[in-house]
């Protein structure tokens, strides 16, 4: 096991002969995401000959490299070499991404359970979800799903006992101390408080997320009526004014 900073270690696992997996204790913690964000960013800036792919995830990053032209001692040796600092290196890259939130009958689904469970308005959940800046942990699982976190103690509820077979694109949903976004059509057992109109994955893109790991999500809230009437001009209107 390997020591770095603050107290913070990892174990090397492997699959395979093509692939090192970094494994950091299961909590979520800023001290791991920080390490998880340096050395994805690190690899990228740094362009290490041989190492294919970085992949980020929660407590976890991949490394995918051509054993023919660098040897799993190579990056691991470069990995020591390379431990994380106490303050933010400069090729660490991050930015703020705003997001329009509509709350309602059509678009909170669970938001009136969710209060009730919580012992608080439906007034005060909404404040909660707006008065933070939500991390991007990771983008994954179906269309470039964001992973954010965390939302407020007072918030945290286990996922649906009943998931529903179909949940709307750009639902908004919150499960034990994370909130996500589905950016497609797709079943899910999450709680839903929210909408959102913004499109935040475009497989045509070059970059198609929108918001990636190690950015961070702002929820503004919108009418229900801006809501259903949102398009590309509005949001170009929005990104203009909040994403620029």
């Amino acid at each position: 096991m390997a020591k770095l900073a603050k107290n913070v270690a990892y174990t090397v696992r492997r699959m395979g002969e093509r692939i090192l997996i970094l494994t950091y204790p299961q909590e979520i913690s800023n001290e791991i995401r920080f390490h998880i964000k340096f050395y994805h960013d690190l690899f990228h800036t740094t362009s290490l000959a041989g190492v294919l792919q970085v992949i980020p995830a929660m407590n976890t990053i991949s490394i995918r490299y051509n054993p023919l032209i660098i040897t799993e001692a190579e990056i691991l040796d470069f990995i020591e070499k390379h431990p994380p600092g106490k303050e933010k290196n400069d090729t660490m890259t991050s930015k703020r991404v705003y997001v329009p939130i509509a709350f309602g009958e059509e678009y909170s689904l669970d938001l009136n359970e969710i209060a009730i469970k919580c012992g608080l308005s439906r007034d005060r959940v909404i404040e909660k979800m707006l008065d933070r800046d939500f991390y991007v942990y990771l983008t994954g699982f179906i269309a470039g799903t964001p992973y954010i976190g965390e939302i407020d103690p007072a918030l945290g509820l286990p996922r649906r006992a009943m998931p529903r077979l179909k949940v709307s694109e750009g639902s908004i949903a919150i499960a034990n101390n994370m909130c996500t976004i589905y950016t497609i059509e797709s079943p899910g057992g999450w709680n839903i408080i929210g909408w959102t109109p913004m499109k935040l994955f475009n497989p045509f893109k070059s970059i198609p997320t929108t918001a990636k790991m190690g950015d961070c999500i702002h929820f503004k809230r919108i009418t229900p009526e801006e809501a259903k009437h949102w398009d590309e001009t509005r949001q170009e209107k929005w990104d203009r004014q909040w994403n620029q």
